[in-house]
């Protein structure tokens, strides 16, 4: 099974305008859920160290947004590093999906209209989430096994078949910028 490289991308930069509501979303989070008064009974260190992560959540997340808006096609490109990128993602969201069910009490969102909806968009939020990046490293995989010219972004991208050697090399230090051949001049 084959997934189209343009489809691919289409959804990556939809979960970065989603990423960026997320950011939106944790700004607003502290007023809904009266972080001052809660905070307030913290003792310094502890509530200094839920503001630094919680100000640090935000910027990964305005960070992802500005990557898969920016750099999508890039990620569909089959590199070690963008094969790192994509199971380091689709393992962070998939354990994000685990825990809205795992670690969250049914306590907070049962019998509560709001609380419920809320759970259940965010459910729906980190299963489409998980399913785009475990897509694009599919569909990575699979152009790299099956290597062939492909658009993406309106950009024909060739994919070179590399020996070991060859990858070896290039990570050793060689240029990776492209070199014109005596045919093209």
């Amino acid at each position: 099974m084959t997934i189209d490289p343009q489809t691919v991308l289409v959804h990556l930069r939809i979960v970065g305008v989603v990423m960026a509501c997320l950011v939106v979303v944790n700004v607003c989070v502290p007023l809904r859920f009266h972080w001052r008064e809660e905070l307030a009974r913290l003792s310094l260190v502890n509530r200094q160290i839920f503001e630094a992560h919680t100000v640090f959540l935000v910027l990964t997340l305005a960070l992802l947004s500005a990557l898969l808006l920016t750099c999508g096609d890039a990620l569909l490109e089959p590199t070690r590093l963008s094969r790192a990128m994509l199971t380091g993602l689709t393992i962070f969201w998939t354990l994000r999906m685990l825990m809205q069910w795992g670690f969250f009490s049914p306590k907070l969102w049962r019998g509560h209209r709001f609380n419920t909806a809320m759970h259940c968009v965010f459910s729906a939020i980190w299963v489409y989430v998980s399913c785009v990046f475990a897509a694009a490293l599919w569909t990575i995989r699979g152009l790299r096994r099956h290597p062939r010219e492909f658009t993406v972004a309106g950009r024909r991208s060739p994919i070179p078949r590399r020996s070991r050697a060859s990858a070896h090399r290039c990570s050793a230090g060689r240029s990776l910028a492209p070199t014109r051949s005596a045919n093209e001049n």
